[in-house]
């Protein structure tokens, strides 16, 4: 909401190169915090291509506090890295010129951008890779239906012979 609209506001009005970072960068932790995984790509991109070190950038106490989950932010530092690396490559990773007559507010900016294509399932939970197969989601599946029986199970057994063994009554 607001805080969106101020970082917007930043923009529109051509900051200085730090501003633009931070403002683009407190972008950023506004869409992760509404979970929009594309509207970050794109504030996340043009930060990246200005020179912002993402992994740093979330360790600097001064910037805004990230606010969302862990699965997104592990995308998110994927996904800059990956725009680090295209940023030497001719034709690939360039920033999208400010249009005619100055930035108009960060969707103006953002509209011309081009879309990477990563996958949100190409996701990292914790510095393990996340098996987005079908045999890896299956198993998933199974283990968790396991763990529901099995629970359902203990607590079936344990609450019929609390209510019903230890008092010496039955159905």
């Amino acid at each position: 909401g607001g805080a969106l609209r101020d970082f917007e506001a930043c923009l529109s009005r051509g900051p200085s190169e730090e501003e633009r970072l931070d403002a683009l960068y407190g972008a950023t932790c506004c869409h992760a915090s509404f979970g929009d995984y594309e509207a970050c790509q794109q504030t996340l991109r043009q930060a990246v291509l200005l020179g912002m070190d993402f992994e740093e950038a979330l360790k600097d106490p001064k910037r805004v506090r990230w606010a969302s989950g862990a699965q997104l932010k592990q995308q998110l530092k994927r996904f800059a890295a990956n725009v680090e690396k295209k940023k030497g490559v001719p034709g690939e990773g360039q920033p999208a010129p400010p249009p005619e007559g100055g930035p108009q507010g960060l969707q103006e900016m953002t509209r011309t951008m081009f879309v990477d294509s990563y996958s949100p399932l190409d996701g990292v939970v914790e510095g393990k890779e996340l098996d987005t197969s079908v045999g890896g989601i299956l198993r998933r599946l199974a283990i968790l239906l396991g763990v529901g029986v099995a629970s359902f199970a203990v607590l079936f057994i344990g609450g019929y012979y609390y209510f019903f063994a230890s008092s010496g009554r039955s159905w």
